[in-house]
């Protein structure tokens, strides 16, 4: 792991125990699952040049007048691996071991362009029917 994601990881891991200290105790079971939901706010998600256009052709014919400047009007943004890393720091920062006891959750780009961001709910999921659905309850 790179430098600065071990360093994030622990400003991941003192915001986890500082916000545990304000809550009611976090209900932690190896039998219990749960739910991680992430919001992730980003300055930007459109590509700046999807609404610019080529004023006049390319010499070496790459582009073509009045083509967008942009291919995606989204920006690529590689959620997948934010996503992991930040379900591993906050649920081992939380006392969660590993990731085998997270069965459900969502992810979701926003935003922000004056406070980019990472929001993270974890629930523990009552009903576990739908995980187990041939086993009695």
């Amino acid at each position: 792991m790179k430098k600065e994601a071990i360093q994030l990881r622990e400003e991941i891991k003192a915001t986890v125990v500082e916000m545990l200290g304000k809550v009611a105790k976090f209900p932690l079971d190896p039998e219990l699952i749960y739910r991680f939901d992430l919001v992730l706010y980003f300055e930007q998600l459109e590509n700046p040049g999807w609404f610019e256009f080529h004023k006049k052709d390319d010499p070496k014919g790459k582009y073509r007048a009045g083509e967008r400047k942009a291919a995606t009007r989204y920006k690529v943004i590689d959620v997948d691996n934010r996503v992991k890393f930040l379900q591993d720091s906050v649920s081992k920062s939380i006392g969660i071991p590993n990731d085998c006891q997270i069965f459900v959750g969502s992810q979701e780009k926003r935003e922000d362009k004056t406070n980019p961001r990472a929001e993270v709910t974890i629930t523990v999921v009552r009903d576990t029917s739908r995980f187990f659905p041939n086993r009695p309850q």
